[in-house]
């Protein structure tokens, strides 16, 4: 996703408001180039534009920030899983996808980070039990260590 249809959701949405360029620059306190060159895609929208322009005219910050995901390169074939010919999207159609594709991941990688929690807590606790009437005095390490030599000589 490219950050020049993210800027003209930015100058259509400004436009439904009624905001001119001079109305964003006062409200912003940016200067003129700063906001034509956020208007004209030629600059990124930050972090805290980003934060300020949700404060200031209720735009969601994460489907702004969205095209600070570019460098994941992430395709429109991998985002909207069709041909590009298929149907033509506004702009706010495509922030929309992109921003439901990236949610949806972000939730499963939540998911696995909790499935991978449960398995280590699990497996500690595992092992817990099984040294906990495990002696270690009576195990030979020494006879182990020569019998793991004995494999490795024999696979050599």
């Amino acid at each position: 996703m490219s950050k020049e249809i993210v800027n003209r959701y930015l100058a259509k949405e400004f436009k439904k408001l009624g905001k001119s360029q001079k109305d964003v620059i006062e409200d912003l306190n940016k200067t003129q180039p700063y906001v034509s060159a956020l208007m004209s895609g030629k600059k990124s929208v930050g972090k805290e534009v980003a934060v300020e322009l949700h404060k200031l005219y209720g735009f969601d910050p994460a489907k702004i920030l969205l095209s600070e995901l570019e460098y994941l390169n992430i395709t429109n074939e991998v985002i909207f899983d069709k041909d590009e010919n298929d149907i033509e999207l506004s702009d706010s159609e495509k922030i929309d996808e992109m921003y439901n594709f990236v949610k949806k991941y972000t939730e499963e990688i939540d998911s696995i980070k909790f499935r991978l929690r449960v398995l280590s807590s699990i497996s500690t606790k595992a092992f817990e039990l099984l040294f906990e009437n495990f002696d270690m005095e009576t195990l030979d390490t020494e006879a182990i260590e020569n019998q793991v030599r004995s494999e490795l000589n024999s696979e050599q």
